[in-house]
């Protein structure tokens, strides 16, 4: 935790350390978070329901993806 926080100090986000060191807490026990004392419920709530619904993002999300993909291969294929 001591590292994470001293990368947000460093990088100018001074304000954000201890959303640094916690989101390291679970960064090295995913399936352990349940039993981090130092998540409040709803975060774990969060961390939970982004397990178990990997896909639900917002169908402009997809549409947004699908047009940047589409350009590139148009722009691929212009620039042969």
């Amino acid at each position: 935790m001591r590292e994470a926080r001293e990368f947000a100090d460093v990088q100018g986000l001074s304000e954000h350390a201890d959303l640094f060191a916690r989101a390291a807490l679970v960064a090295q026990n995913p399936g352990g978070f349940d039993d981090l004392e130092d998540l409040d419920q709803d975060q774990k709530d969060a961390i939970r329901y982004e397990m178990t619904n990997k896909w639900s993002v917002p169908l402009r999300l997809y549409f947004t993806i699908a047009l940047c993909s589409i350009g590139a291969a148009v722009q691929v294929r212009a620039a042969l």
